[in-house]
């Protein structure tokens, strides 16, 4: 890992100073926060403003708000791998670039330079769902379906986004819902990974579901 100084200007130790007792802070205060974390670290780390959403205009290097309306952190890693972490998320991975910021013009900014540079496309490999299912009649308009559920990037991020915060018995229920497509169950049986809170990745499951 590079041993880079730490250049603390006014915006990064008003961040690092207020930050903990306002209890609040909104992209520019978390950004600048990681900056100053990742330069502790040695990485070599800036702000970067950005369009978060669809963007509509030509780049320009004037930071107006209504061409960038968020900030977030460009880290170079010790490998010189570039990674555009949102801190403000509540899903984080460093390999995975958000859907609503990828491939958009963004304005590296650091104490002595600016430069404008554009994030990563977002890549059709990363975002995937892989679903087999086979189903037996048990007569009386009942339906057993046995079903394996495979999914990465965006798919994963709304899975773990939706059920991460809920209790064992409530994740259980969420997800036999999405496979009885909210059909009433007789019964259902349940097998996955657990899922972190915090941390996007590929999920697996599978479900055994009687309707």
């Amino acid at each position: 890992m590079r041993n880079l100084e730490i250049v603390d200007c006014g915006a990064l130790r008003k961040v690092g100073n207020n930050l903990p007792e306002r209890g609040f802070g909104d992209c520019k205060d978390f950004a600048l926060l990681l900056v100053k974390m990742a330069r502790q670290l040695g990485y070599r780390a800036d702000v970067a403003l950005i369009h978060r959403g669809e963007p509509e205009f030509d780049p320009t290097s004037l930071a107006m708000p209504r061409h960038f309306n968020h900030m977030l952190t460009r880290i170079v890693d010790e490998n010189g791998k570039t990674h555009w972490i949102d801190p403000t998320n509540t899903l984080h991975d460093a390999t995975h670039v958000n859907r609503d910021i990828a491939d958009h013009p963004a304005l590296i900014v650091s104490e002595t330079t600016r430069e404008l540079a554009r994030t990563p496309a977002e890549l059709p490999e990363m975002n995937v769902l892989r679903l087999e299912s086979d189903f037996e009649f048990l007569g009386e308009d009942n339906l057993l379906m046995n079903t394996s559920i495979q999914g990465s990037g965006e798919y994963a991020r709304e899975l773990i986004r939706s059920v991460s915060r809920k209790s064992e018995s409530q994740r259980r229920d969420f997800i036999l819902r999405i496979f009885s497509a909210d059909r009433p169950l007789i019964k259902g049986e349940l097998s996955m990974d657990e899922l972190p809170k915090n941390l996007l990745r590929p999920f697996e499951m599978k479900a055994r579901v009687e309707m």
